[in-house]
């Protein structure tokens, strides 16, 4: 009897013991603690990613707003770059009869100047109809500069006087000047001059030139246009 009683107890103690194993294997198996740290990294790879995307987004704005910021310059007209070698040039060319290209030269010096000729027969026009011109024997005898084809339709005196100079020979001397008033009783100013280059270069002239100013309805403070020609008759 002692010894069955024996038997039983190391039975139930040896079902303690493996029911304590399982219950122990069960607790280091738990998954919880492993599932915790893979979302920490998964959390910190999205953050990451986020991060990333954002500056990426970031960068991407500033390019678009510098491009955005560049303003491309405007294209400037035939007219307006003759303008500006009107109120730009001060040294003279001494390949040419005007310290710009004017009285006396070539037609190879005006399109080399001013670009393309678009004149038909004896008109030469240069830069959108700003300046017309005749030539005699190959050089510009006369010379017609139209202020009401540019950005200024009217000049004062004093401004079309300055752009004269740069378009007359670089020996002239002024003669005399007079108002002189047309048919139609309209005034105007006459400047003439004298050039011994004009002499050589026409035949038969005396180097004589006049220059005339055209007022808005006979207002001599504001210049229209202007003509310049070989001989002393405006």
């Amino acid at each position: 009897m002692q010894k069955k009683f024996k038997i039983s107890l190391l039975f139930v103690f040896c079902i303690t013991a493996l029911l304590g194993c399982s219950s122990e294997t069960e607790i280091l198996d738990e998954p919880d603690y492993y599932k915790s740290e893979q979302k920490k990294e998964i959390n910190k790879e999205n953050l990451a990613i986020e991060n990333k995307n954002a500056e990426n987004e970031q960068k991407s704005n500033e390019n678009n707003s510098e491009k955005t910021t560049k303003i491309t310059p405007p294209k400037t007209s035939a007219i307006e770059n003759a303008e500006e070698k009107d109120k730009n040039s001060t040294v003279s060319n001494s390949n040419t009869i005007a310290p710009l290209v004017g009285l006396g030269d070539t037609k190879d010096s005006f399109i080399n100047e001013y670009g393309k000729d678009l004149g038909e027969g004896m008109i030469s026009r240069f830069s959108n109809d700003y300046i017309l011109v005749m030539f005699l024997n190959k050089r510009a005898y006369n010379i017609k500069l139209q202020f009401e084809m540019t950005s200024e339709p009217s000049w004062t005196m004093d401004k079309s006087m300055e752009v004269t100079k740069k378009y007359i020979p670089s020996d002239s001397k002024l003669i005399r000047e007079y108002i002189d008033v047309q048919d139609i009783g309209v005034p105007r100013k006459v400047m003439e001059y004298k050039s011994q280059k004009v002499s050589e270069l026409f035949s038969g002239s005396d180097g004589k030139f006049v220059v005339v100013y055209n007022y808005l309805e006979g207002d001599q403070y504001q210049v229209i246009g202007l003509t310049i020609g070989v001989g002393d008759t405006p």
